[in-house]
């Protein structure tokens, strides 16, 4: 037998519940597992509040990071996640990939 579907798997029931369901009082779904092709990598995060975790091009440490940063009943990773998301938050979506160069039109 090659599997037993009657058994949780990582993907299942034991990925821990976003930490905005304590914190904000949100009512978080299931996080989202995404896999870049372009950049070969995995990312998840949480639909209701946006948090998410590194990139990483391993799916196993992208689902370790994201139960270790939503751990329940510790204050540290509870203080810990506020900053994260905060910082997020406050963070550009892109950052530019080369330096800006700037060029003058005076035609005098």
């Amino acid at each position: 037998m090659w599997g037993d579907s009657s058994k949780q798997n990582a993907t299942g029931g034991e990925i821990a519940v976003c930490l905005c369901k304590r914190l904000m009082r949100r009512n978080p779904g299931r996080p989202s597992l995404r896999y870049s092709t372009a950049r070969r990598e995995y990312l998840m995060f949480c639909p209701s509040c946006g948090i998410r975790t590194y990139p990483a091009s391993n799916k196993h440490s992208v689902i370790a990071e994201w139960n270790g940063m939503n751990r329940q009943g510790d204050p540290y990773i509870a203080e810990l996640w506020e900053e994260k998301f905060y910082h997020q938050q406050n963070a550009p979506t892109a950052l530019p990939t080369e330096p800006a160069t700037c060029v003058t039109t005076d035609t005098r």
